[in-house]
């Protein structure tokens, strides 16, 4: 383990920048592997393997503006961190079921010389919308070749699409992270927001595991597929039609969308009561503020909130990343006081 930092201070400190690069490695890594079914048991916990961390942190403090009746700041935070798995005892790859549908199963794969967060699983093409596409198209051994069945991609060519077509789809943990803060004072009143933000990871949407059955029982269907199902009526549809559901059974790219995301964490202003005013009281100094947290965000990800991770335990740590029934975080507003004798 090593660390290498840096703290620069420009024009009378108000401009300070810290940077800090780090490297870490951790062995006997506590797992929960699998056991064969002849012991009697499905998992016990093992003391293997290794992993590596190095990332890099940027702090940038500045003041902006300051005079007598402005003033300005600012800090700005950048934060990434590349793992690698170095070692897995007697084994190269390791497979864990994050249980988002209970019938897709070893969808998150550890694998040596690959980062954590990696989910592993088919490449969807659509569906097949003709009997002459089904006729010049790879035969799929997982799904059912007929009309209006979704389509697999035949990732190595071989003219089958089968378990040899299964490849890394997803990447849950992001390239980086940051946020900046800025704070306005003029005069008496006072404003501060603070924007956060989160590049290039993924999401597993397991919440449209539930509801992307077309036309199969009493399942719910998302208006979005609903609309592009494949039908008589709709020959070019986009979204598999009423076929039989063994789609649902197989990690597919269609539950990974972009996790990315701008957030506003909070936004305050405030008013400090000119002291001529106060001293006739005998207060020292009063502040009245209004703040509104999680106004909004931009984001891709078409569910409540990418910033998710639901699950617990060994597969929550190997593979994050997984919305299924997260709760929506609430947009809260706050009228309030601040007084000092």
């Amino acid at each position: 383990q090593y660390n290498v930092g840096l703290d620069l201070g420009f024009f009378k400190n108000r401009l300070l920048v810290t940077a800090e690069a780090y490297y870490k490695e951790t062995n006997d890594l506590l797992l929960e592997v699998q056991l064969p079914t002849t012991s009697g048991f499905t998992n016990a916990l093992k003391n293997i393997g290794a992993i590596s961390n190095q990332g890099f942190e940027l702090a940038i403090n500045t003041v902006n503006i300051d005079n007598k009746q402005f003033k300005w700041t600012s800090a700005f935070t950048f934060s990434l961190n590349r793992s690698e798995i170095l070692d897995l005892g007697e084994k190269q790859e390791m497979f864990f079921t994050r249980n988002f549908y209970h019938k897709v199963r070893d969808e998150v794969i550890v694998r040596v010389g690959e980062p954590v967060g990696r989910f592993y699983g088919y490449i969807e093409d659509e569906v097949l919308n003709s009997e002459n596409e089904i006729a010049n198209s790879p035969h799929m051994n997982a799904l059912e070749n007929e009309v209006g069945q979704v389509k697999l991609r035949d990732v190595n060519g071989d003219g089958v699409v089968d378990t040899n077509d299964k490849v890394l789809i997803a990447n849950t943990t992001p390239d980086f992270i940051g946020g900046l803060n800025n704070e306005f004072n003029y005069k008496n009143f006072d404003l501060s927001f603070f924007l956060r933000w989160s590049y290039g990871n993924d999401v597993i949407n397991g919440n449209v595991s539930f509801l992307d059955r077309v036309g199969v029982g009493n399942w719910n269907t998302l208006q979005g597929y609903a609309n592009h199902a494949f039908s008589p009526l709709n020959p070019q549809g986009s979204v598999h039609g009423s076929v039989p559901d063994t789609y649902s059974t197989l990690m597919r790219s269609s539950y990974v969308e972009d996790g990315s995301f701008l957030k506003v964490d909070y936004i305050t202003l405030g008013y400090t009561l000119p002291k001529k005013l106060l001293t006739k009281v005998n207060i020292n100094k009063l502040r009245v503020f209004g703040r509104v947290n999680n106004p909004f965000m931009i984001t891709r990800y078409s569910w409540f909130d990418p910033e998710v991770s639901t699950g617990w335990g060994t597969v929550a740590k190997v593979g994050p990343g997984v919305d299924l029934g997260t709760y929506p975080r609430a947009v809260t507003y706050t009228l309030g006081a601040s007084i000092s004798f």
